[in-house]
């Protein structure tokens, strides 16, 4: 029984996962909202106020991926899912859903500088 334990324990230990790469980098950002509430997103959902987390397009991340963006000028920050393609601006790296652009305070601001981490 000891030896099938010892076993287990050395087959979990070599079956192990590679951490996820983790990037940080400045940003520009744009946000998105109700004159847009109601399209198709690009996998398929329903833009709107509906939407259960902060929702970010990028061009590239995958869907479903993880990001946490911060306004470096205050400090605010959100932790969004990428539920969508854009920006299609060139230069602009992150669209985020009107909803997180006010919880970042950029609303005014319009294309602020943001530290990106994904």
């Amino acid at each position: 029984m000891s030896f099938l334990v010892l076993i287990l324990v050395a087959t979990v230990g070599i079956v192990s996962a590679p951490a996820p790469k983790i990037t940080t980098e400045t940003v520009v950002a744009s946000w998105y909202g109700p004159h847009l509430w109601d399209n198709k997103m690009a996998f398929g959902e329903i833009l709107g106020s509906h939407q259960p987390t902060y929702t970010v397009a990028h061009k590239d991340l995958p869907e479903g991926s993880i990001v946490l963006l911060r306004n470096p000028a205050n400090g605010r920050f959100i932790i969004g899912t990428v539920r969508d393609r854009g920006p299609y601006v060139e230069g602009r790296t992150f669209d985020i859903i009107e909803r997180g652009a006010e919880a970042l305070g950029i609303i005014e601001e319009g294309t602020p500088s943001l530290e990106a981490t994904f």
